[in-house]
């Protein structure tokens, strides 16, 4: 009877049948195990437990046009994207070991993108596990992590570039609201960047092609989650990209988001800028005038850059550079702006790849992932035994427990100069002697001279 009563409900009422008892449904109470049909004794949500992290990472803020650190130093993020956690699951490779490359290569700084449709099918619960498995990975090893909700296309009118970006504003909120409330106490959790690629063109097709979007509208929808987002963490740094897949960000001299803790993203891959002249000084002004120009009123984070050589793995538009000289000269222009940066990706399948186990050659015809190591490395001035002690140091932490995985210890202090003269706060990470020497050889300086 009971089973036929509770067929009878669900072609009654449409709802799924209750789960069986040992189907974990946990509704952001991670460790919890409920039966969804005991809807009346779901827990309510709970906060990160920031007790259990190693270190204890300074919480990043906003003053002015700089990222700082609680005692007013500025802080530069500089980074790389890795791919979404669902991804990476099903291909074996969600794993400390991730994180920790990262770090060997010298940066201080994760994206880490969550596609709507991977969110839809494997649950809130499902990922909130993992971003806090990438919060214990990312505080041990000294790193900070910017979440990225990598949608592209037009929320105005619910219209994307492929369905793995199909979401809406009700969805983008509430995954904005549930982030914001779970991870209030943890500074890990740097940066929220509200939406990866607003754009009203398919793939190229024309303006309008995924209707109308205008920075007037966008703002207003930024502000409107902004809103959500800073009732539940007041000092969330949140990211906002502008038009053109988060490229130009012109609008925002005249019309900048009415809210504190704001910084922008700009994703400047080589062939969004149109140069007058292939030359340091073409780009320079170019990148001024679409972007770079924001840097001196508010922070900016370029979480999108890299690029291909024309007959590279997966090369297609508008990543591609066949000269040589879009890498460096960013590195340099963001460099003297004191843009903040986050390479994609490190990974050996979403191009334009930068990753040690690419399919490519590790430095890739144009060298890049090179650069970028050099640009991570220039700013260390730790010697490298410190490094290797460090790396010998490890000890149990609570995100490895359940995989039988060792953590490092807490990250030890370094300071560096930025390229204003002063003094820069980061974290300690091991770094492979290489990268020492490479910058040693190059004094300091992380790119190369123009074409």
């Amino acid at each position: 009877m009971l089973v036929a009563a509770r067929a009878a409900l669900v072609l009654l009422t449409g709802l799924a049948p209750a789960a069986s008892s040992d189907t974990e449904v946990t509704h952001g109470a991670t460790g919890v195990r409920q039966s969804a049909a005991e809807w009346w004794d779901i827990p309510y949500p709970e906060r990160f437990d920031a007790s259990l992290l190693v270190a204890e990472q300074p919480r990043i803020g906003v003053d002015g046009n700089r990222f700082v650190t609680p005692d007013g130093m500025t802080f530069v993020f500089r980074g790389v994207n890795i791919a979404d956690p669902d991804k990476l699951t099903h291909q074996g490779r969600w794993d400390r070991a991730l994180f920790e490359e990262v770090a060997l290569w010298g940066a201080n700084t994760v994206r880490l993108p969550v596609h709507p449709v991977a969110w839809r099918q494997r649950g809130p619960d499902w990922f909130l596990e993992r971003i806090d498995e990438a919060v214990f990975w990312a505080n041990a090893l000294g790193l900070y992590l910017i979440i990225d909700w990598h949608s592209i296309g037009n929320l105005e009118t619910a219209m994307f570039q492929h369905p793995m970006y199909q979401t809406d504003r009700v969805e983008t909120t509430d995954f904005w609201r549930r982030i914001a409330f779970r991870y209030r106490d943890v500074p890990t959790v740097a940066v929220y960047e509200l939406f990866n690629e607003p754009t009203d063109n398919f793939i190229g097709v024309g303006s309008g092609s995924l209707g109308s979007l205008d920075w007037a509208s966008w703002r207003e929808t930024l502000e409107t989650m902004i809103d959500v987002v800073q009732v539940y963490n007041p000092a969330a740094i949140v990211l906002v990209g502008g038009m053109n897949w988060a490229y130009d960000l012109q609008p925002v001299a005249d019309a900048p988001v009415r809210r504190e803790n704001v910084a922008y993203a700009a994703h400047a891959y080589p062939q969004k800028a149109s140069p007058a002249e292939n030359t340091r000084a073409g780009w320079f002004a170019a990148w001024e005038r679409d972007w770079g120009f924001v840097a001196d009123r508010y922070p900016v984070i370029a979480s999108e850059i890299g690029w291909v050589s024309e007959d590279g793995f997966n090369a297609h538009v508008p990543v591609i550079d066949n000269s040589g000289a879009y890498g460096p000269n960013l590195v340099r222009y963001m460099e003297g702006k004191g843009v903040s940066w986050t390479v994609w990706n490190f990974d050996p399948d979403w191009s334009p790849t930068m990753s040690l186990f690419s399919r490519r050659d590790a430095a890739g015809p144009c060298g890049r992932p090179a650069r970028f190591r050099a640009a991570f490395a220039a700013r260390r001035r730790v010697p490298v035994d410190e490094h290797r002690a460090l790396a010998r140091n490890v000890r149990r932490g609570p995100g490895d427990r359940a995989a039988g995985r060792d953590r490092p210890a807490v990250p030890g202090r370094f300071d560096h100069r930025d390229v204003a003269g002063r003094r820069v706060r980061g974290e300690l990470r091991p770094v492979r002697s290489g990268q020492l020497r490479h910058r040693r050889r190059q004094d300091a300086e992380p790119s190369v001279a123009a074409a």
